[in-house]
């Protein structure tokens, strides 16, 4: 075999060694990830469904833990049945009847509201959880969210709109929440297992 043959072969089994320890790698990486004890603690996901029967925009928005701005939520989301993934959870459109998933690091963000935008230019907001304070964090304390009639909710304060377009605010309507107020409210609606455990402390 010539020469010239016999260093292409040996270059090409080096390119797919290279090929296949950058895959083995990326692959270990990301397994190691979704495994890990400590990730998975920060991480906490719910669901969105639109139910208000009409075409919508929705941004989940929280308070951060530390200053006290709010902003949209940090993560990704899944658009059901698709399993779309974006960065950044803000102005995403969801159709009537239709759901998301959101998953997103709650080590320092509360979970507060969903703001709501229609095809009329309408902004509404439906308060979600009242849990964390500037000094601590809670994951969302359901796992659904469910969006009801627009006709029963409170259009949000212009303060908010910034929002909407992927920005952090000071917001004067901030508040804080401990734990037990948070319990006492979620304890009758479905919740996950992390809830659960405190519900059972703070029966109604």
């Amino acid at each position: 075999m010539p020469m010239k043959k016999i260093i292409e072969n040996i270059l090409f089994a080096f390119f797919l060694f290279i090929c296949a320890s950058a895959f083995l790698v990326f692959v270990g990486f990301k397994i190691f990830i979704k495994t890990n004890p400590l990730f998975l603690a920060l991480v906490s996901e719910f669901e969105i469904v639109n139910d208000s029967g009409q075409y919508i925009r929705v941004t989940p928005v929280g308070m951060i833990e530390g200053d006290g701005r709010y902003c949209p939520l940090g993560t990704f989301y899944q658009k059901l049945p698709s399993k779309k993934k974006l960065r950044n959870v803000y102005d995403v459109e969801m159709k009537a009847g239709e759901a998301i998933k959101i998953i997103y690091d709650s080590d320092d963000i509360n979970f507060r509201h969903i703001l709501i935008k229609t095809a009329f230019g309408g902004i509404y907001i439906m308060d979600t959880d009242k849990c964390g304070t500037l000094h601590s964090s809670c994951g969302a304390q359901r796992e659904k969210y469910v969006i009801p009639d627009l006709s029963t909710l409170s259009l949000a304060s212009s303060e908010l709109y910034p929002l909407i377009n992927d920005q952090c605010i000071k917001y004067s309507g901030a508040k804080e929440y401990d734990f037990d107020e948070s319990a006492r409210e979620t304890c009758s609606i479905p919740f996950s297992d992390t809830v659960r455990e405190k519900c059972d402390s703070h029966p109604q």
